[in-house]
């Protein structure tokens, strides 16, 4: 595995490569919870906790020891973060920032309930908590949720037909914008029920199949997140 990432990995400076790794907490935790529990009651007022606990150097060690990792076996410093279950918090930006993240991701279910209310998923946005900003991505729910619950019934070409039309269908009216539609699938639990396509292989090289030819026309460009962020004058992104 290692050798071929080597070969697609995106290179920043470069403008080359087709794939970024990103990092996750070390151990699964949810960072929100670990800096305060009580947080929990922002997304259901209704809901019992136990005694409250905060142990904010405990969510900034699950991210040291996360980094290390990456850069003990893979050799990389990942810059962005992709948060167990997508939860995430105004807490957790100055950690991230603080740690050398430059984005994460999340679910757009988070990002309806965040202020301002019902902000559309199909860009992403500067997030800024105590002067300190990273980048955030939300993942499209309809996209994830038909990979996790639906493709599983379908023969491999159809998912990928049914996932490009899906996307399509989201570009904006006015030729001159562009929309971001992130994909997150959290686990790879999935892949094992698809009873039509073994592990899913055939939905995910149809897609990047499609997304190729698809390119050419720049109907549609497939991006990693520093990319977009930064912009890549050789892809013209």
């Amino acid at each position: 595995i290692l050798p071929a990432f080597e070969k697609t990995r995106y290179n920043h400076s470069a403008m080359i490569g087709q794939l970024e790794m990103a990092a996750s907490s070390y151990s699964d935790a949810v960072l929100p919870l670990l800096i305060n529990s009580d947080v929990a009651k922002e997304a259901d007022p209704n809901i019992t906790l136990p005694t409250p606990y905060q142990y904010p150097a405990d969510a900034d060690a699950q991210l040291k020891m996360s980094l290390e990792a990456y850069k003990r076996y893979m050799g990389i410093t990942p810059v962005g973060y992709v948060p167990p279950y997508g939860a995430i918090s105004p807490a957790v930006i100055p950690l991230l920032k603080d740690n050398g993240f430059e984005w994460f991701t999340s679910d757009e279910q988070v990002l309806r309930r965040s202020e301002p209310r019902n902000l559309p998923s199909t860009i992403p946005y500067s997030v800024t908590v105590d002067g300190k900003t990273v980048f955030g991505a939300f993942t499209n729910t309809l996209l994830s949720n038909r990979i996790n619950w639906v493709y599983r019934h379908y023969y491999a070409e159809n998912s990928a037909d049914d996932f490009i039309r899906t996307v399509l269908a989201m570009a904006p009216n006015n030729d001159k914008k562009d929309a971001l539609v992130t994909v997150v699938i959290d686990g790879d639990d999935a892949w094992m029920h698809y009873e039509r396509d073994i592990d899913g292989k055939g939905i995910i090289n149809g897609i990047y199949r499609k997304l190729n030819k698809l390119f050419d026309s720049r109907t549609l460009v497939s991006v990693t997140m520093s990319e977009y962020i930064h912009g890549n004058r050789m892809r013209g992104v």
